[in-house]
Parts: structure tokens; sequence; C-alpha cells
């Protein structure tokens, strides 16, 4: 029997910091993540493959490979990748993203204008979110068993155990 594609997974979460945090007593704030598809990793993907070779004049058996991004622009893309639904409201009291069919319905620069008016705090807690549902995204570098992958507790203890064994780099 072939393989018959469905509709990638989708979970909806309450933003429980971000309501207790800004004193939300209306309705919970709620988003909705849906699992990345090929493309959506190919499209992310994309922002580190950019390289430059530099060689500078006064230095010319040197060669330097530089490649320049943000941490802040990944999870950006990260969330306009996945970010299915959300009930965050502008200052007007519209919709902060437009969405249609389970996914962004908005360009990336009408996104960013958008993403740019959330508190830090709200930004990280969909961020981790999204990361909850699409797994590899969290853990880059580092493979993950298929069970890991199934098991949203073993990369809860994956991510708790990279972030107390981390150590800032010196340069």
């Amino acid at each position: 029997m072939t393989i018959r594609l469905i509709a990638p997974h989708q979970t909806e979460f309450i933003l429980e910091r971000s309501d207790i945090t800004f004193e939300n007593t209306g309705d919970p704030t709620i988003i909705s993540v849906r699992q990345a598809t090929q493309g959506d990793y190919e499209r992310r993907n994309s922002l580190f493959s950019e390289w430059a070779r530099v060689r500078q004049l006064d230095k010319p058996n040197e060669i330097r490979y530089v490649q320049s991004f943000s941490y802040e622009v990944v999870k950006r893309m990260e969330v306009f990748l996945a970010l299915a639904a959300c009930n965050i409201l502008d200052e007007s009291g519209d919709a902060l993203f437009r969405f249609k069919n389970n996914r962004v319905d908005m360009s990336e620069q009408e996104f960013r204008v958008c993403w740019d008016k959330l508190p830090l705090l709200i930004a990280d807690e969909v961020h981790e979110k999204v990361l909850q549902v699409n797994m590899t995204w969290q853990v880059e570098g580092e493979e993950l068993s298929e069970s890991d992958l199934m098991n949203s507790d073993a990369l809860s203890k994956t991510i708790s155990e990279a972030s107390t064994n981390s150590e800032p780099e010196s340069q």
C-alpha cells in the first residue's frame, strides 16, 4: 500500500505565562502550532545557507568564512512557518496575525511588522510552543532517536539538561 499524506499534526496551547504576566482576565490567549513540512524545513534552513569567503588585502594567505544570522530571525522564521492560529489582538482590537488553511496568511514582511510589536515574553512563549511541536528545531546539532521525537517529555528533559549544562563561551 502506498503512503497517503495527511494534514500536518496541529497542537493548541494556552499562553499561560503571558496571560498571568499581562494580567489577562478575559479569554485565554490561545495559539495553534502545526508540524512543519519538508518545505518549511527547507525555508528555515535557507537562513543558514549563505556563507561569504573573505580575503584581506593585507593578509593574502588568510581566508575567512563568514556566516551571518540572528537567533531572533530564526525564531521569527520558525513561528512564521509553524503558527496555524492565534487569538492575540493588536492595539485596535483586531487580530494581530491573519491565517488561511492553518498557515500564516501574510507576507514575511507583514508578519515581521506584527511580530515586532509583541513583548519579548509573549514572543518567547509562542516560540517555545513552536519548538514543542517541531522538536528537531529545538535540539540543533544533536541526534534524537525516533522515540525521542515521539515523546515530548524526552525533549523537555533534553532541553532542560542542555540549558543547565551550557556554559557561556569565552572569545
